[in-house]
């Protein structure tokens, strides 16, 4: 009889490195869906005449002509996990797996 591979459990914790490339990759899109949007305002194009899957493959076509976008995303969610905005652990985590140096004012807010 044959046996199933054995998965990956889903409650397996991702690391630091996962949930930074899952946030810049939501990030870019989100900016290119905003940039798709003004784009079709731009042609006026009312948006509620346009679906949300039309505007999300324009939005995945502008990124991959546009790949500056994911590296500017890649820019904020780094400033944004360096500032605390995924909380405390996930800002201890960053620090550490950055090597960023802190300054006094940056290491009471990290260490709680």
């Amino acid at each position: 009889m044959a046996q199933a591979t054995p998965s990956i459990s889903r409650h397996t914790p991702l690391t630091l490195a996962q949930h930074m490339t899952m946030a810049t990759m939501t990030r870019a899109m989100q900016l290119a869906r905003g940039a798709v949007k003004e784009q079709l305002k731009r042609e006026r194009i009312r948006l509620a005449e346009v679906e949300a899957k039309e505007i999300t493959s324009r939005a995945r076509d502008f990124l991959k002509t546009h790949p500056a976008l994911i590296a500017e995303a890649k820019l904020q969610i780094e400033a944004w996990f360096a500032r605390g905005v995924f909380g405390k652990r996930a800002q201890k985590e960053f620090i550490k797996y950055s090597g960023i140096e802190q300054s006094q004012g940056e290491r009471s807010v990290a260490n709680g």
